[in-house]
């Protein structure tokens, strides 16, 4: 992989694939000599194994990891192929996975973002959380990047240059909104910068492993859990709210990436998408079946938190998930909840009412 021009991070990453390789197929096997069951039984190996964490323990690689090393070995291969080494890769068959990790995603607020910046030591810090946050841009890469000549004061504009995306003309440089909660930041930074400034944000040029230690004691500070990717998640969550408020093309164009990149590794629900469309206010319809007659709201959450355990947040109750018809219907605690004949009440029984049968009102 000598022979690739890439990034150092990037080199660093090719690097753990390649050892991982070596250790298992051995440093003296000759490369025409690995088979589609060599590499395969690779795949498996490196899905099981793990690193230790301080204080954690050993932990398996995310299958987002695995799915990535699995690329740059198809890649490295390929390229075997490409250059006659030989006459196909062992690799071409194994599918890769994807490399997204939802369990990952972590959406942060604008109110938990303000207790971020009241957090922060100095105005240096609150620039480089408040232009992750509110401007999108990947932390500390891009914003190392800035100066002060890249921002137009007129026309409320960053002008941001992407180290990731050197080598794309259409990404090299973007220009980037400058959103209300960024401009007093920025203005602050600006009055406290020395005279003669070039850079914008000199805290961004200390070590990647300093930022990420000083965001996560500023978290701490704030009284908020540290979250996982504490720098992408800043990012991604600009990404979810201008997805949220702005075409995906211009959202996407601000970003510097697609908007296929942008729904696969940035985009994260929020759970007041999920309250715009159903509202906030009771059911509507010609009767509230929380107020008027029919099963009681408590009584049919109580019940079905019993069958299924306690529902998620995300979707207050199961009881806001049902028809007001059904809820009618569940007078008394329902016995199951697999569609089937409703029981008759006693004195229907005893007078030989006729019972709905399992289609319901309507024919079959």
């Amino acid at each position: 992989m000598k022979a690739r021009t890439v990034k150092h991070g990037t080199m660093a990453t090719y690097k753990q694939c390649t050892d991982s390789l070596l250790k298992h197929l051995g440093a003296e096997t000759p490369i025409d000599k690995i088979t589609p069951a060599d590499a395969e039984q690779w795949k498996a190996s490196i899905a099981k194994s793990g690193r230790v964490r301080e204080k954690e323990g050993p932990r398996s690689l995310a299958p987002a990891t695995v799915a990535k090393r699995m690329n740059i070995a198809k890649a490295i291969f390929s390229k075997a192929k490409v250059w006659k080494l030989l006459p196909s890769s062992p690799f071409e068959h194994l599918k890769s996975g994807s490399q997204s990790n939802p369990d990952r995603a972590h959406y942060i607020s604008k109110e938990d973002t303000q207790k971020l910046l009241d957090a922060c030591p100095n105005i240096q810090w609150r620039a480089l959380i408040g232009i992750a946050r509110y401007a999108g841009l990947r932390c500390p890469s891009e914003i190392q990047e800035l100066k002060w000549t890249d921002l137009n004061w007129e026309r409320k504009a960053l002008n941001v240059r992407s180290p990731k995306t050197a080598a794309k003309p259409q990404h090299a440089v973007r220009v980037v909104p400058v959103a209300a909660e960024l401009q007093p930041i920025l203005l602050e930074l600006f009055e406290a910068a020395e005279d003669g400034a070039v850079e914008m944000v000199p805290q961004a040029h200390k070590a990647h492993v300093n930022i990420t230690h000083g965001v996560r004691r500023i978290i701490e500070r704030a009284g908020l859990k540290p979250w996982p990717r504490l720098l992408q998640n800043l990012r991604a969550s600009c990404a979810t709210d201008w997805a949220g408020e702005y075409p995906m093309h211009e959202s996407a164009k601000w970003l510097g990436h697609s908007p296929t990149v942008a729904a696969k590794h940035y985009l994260q629900s929020k759970d007041l998408h999920f309250k715009a469309v159903t509202g906030t206010g009771p059911w509507l319809g010609s009767k509230n079946p929380s107020t008027e007659g029919g099963a009681e709201s408590g009584a049919v959450t109580g019940h079905f938190s019993g069958q299924h355990g306690a529902a998620p947040e995300s979707t207050d109750s199961h009881a806001a998930s049902l028809t007001p018809e059904t809820q009618r219907g569940c007078a008394s605690p329902c016995e199951t909840l697999q569609p089937r004949a409703l029981a008759p009440k006693p004195a229907a029984a005893a007078a030989g009412a006729q019972v709905m049968g399992g289609e319901g009102f309507e024919p079959p």
